[in-house]
């Protein structure tokens, strides 16, 4: 009878004959790949952590580094499962003719957030509108209109 181990780096070792033959496999995906150096990582961490003394200022410093590398990664690939995901979310906006209103309008356009955003100018909301359809937003999910925020009956005209 013959048998067959796999062994860790995915080829199939025959105990009869010595050949090793290869598995094909299937490609990871980028996150999954991330996830699996994470994983080595923080395997290596606790090994460190088990070999050295707790009392050490290296330990505390090794292991804050590793942990903030870790957290910067998640959140540079959108994989913190602690932060917010705005797409598909409803804003609306005030302010947005020009400054930071603007700029927290594209931010949020980059997103994925439907826009709806008022200012006092109409023309600024215009160059707003066209600089996010610049900026790669579709014009699909910008709603522009003029709103006082400081007047009351200005808000409820906005609303309907």
């Amino acid at each position: 009878m013959q048998s067959i181990v796999s062994d860790t780096v995915g080829s199939v070792v025959s105990d009869v004959t010595n050949v090793i033959v290869p598995v094909p496999r299937k490609p990871l995906s980028k996150r999954a790949a991330f996830l699996m150096f994470a994983k080595r990582i923080l395997y290596k961490l606790i090994n460190f952590l088990k070999t050295t003394n707790w009392k050490s200022a290296k330990t505390w410093i090794v292991s804050a580094m590793i942990a903030r590398a870790l957290y910067v990664a998640m959140n540079e690939y959108g994989w913190n499962p602690f932060k917010k995901i705005f797409k598909d979310d409803h804003v609306f906006l005030t302010g947005a003719g020009g400054g930071i209103g603007r700029l927290v309008a594209i931010r949020l356009g980059k997103m994925g957030c439907k826009l709806s955003l008022s200012d006092i100018n109409m023309a600024a909301l215009e160059e707003t509108k066209q600089v996010l359809i610049n900026e790669g937003i579709p014009a699909a999910s910008i709603n522009i209109f003029t709103c006082d925020v400081s007047k009351r009956v200005s808000i409820t005209e906005a609303a309907l």
